[in-house]
């Protein structure tokens, strides 16, 4: 598998720009990191999945994460996004 991101960060502030950039920068690395490490981690209850199973534990996961973060009273996950 290979994966691809584009992040463009663009804070024009003289004596910030580069330390603001490279913060944003290193925290999306690690976001995405961290989601690709997590999915190997998964592997056991995805692998040999087949693409209409895929969806429908998708699907579940996001009415969970709907469910968890409505019972925290901060709102929801916008419909129609995935996980």
């Amino acid at each position: 598998m290979c994966s691809y991101k584009v992040v463009k960060v663009f804070f024009e502030v003289w004596g910030l720009q580069t330390r603001v950039e490279a913060g944003v920068h290193r925290a999306v690395r690690d976001i995405i990191l961290k989601g690709h490490k997590q999915a190997f981690l998964w592997i056991d209850e995805w692998h040999g999945l087949t693409m209409e199973d895929i969806r429908e534990y998708e699907r579940k996961v996001h009415e969970e994460t709907n469910r968890m973060v409505l019972s925290n009273g901060t709102g929801a996950v916008a419909d129609g996004a995935t996980p």
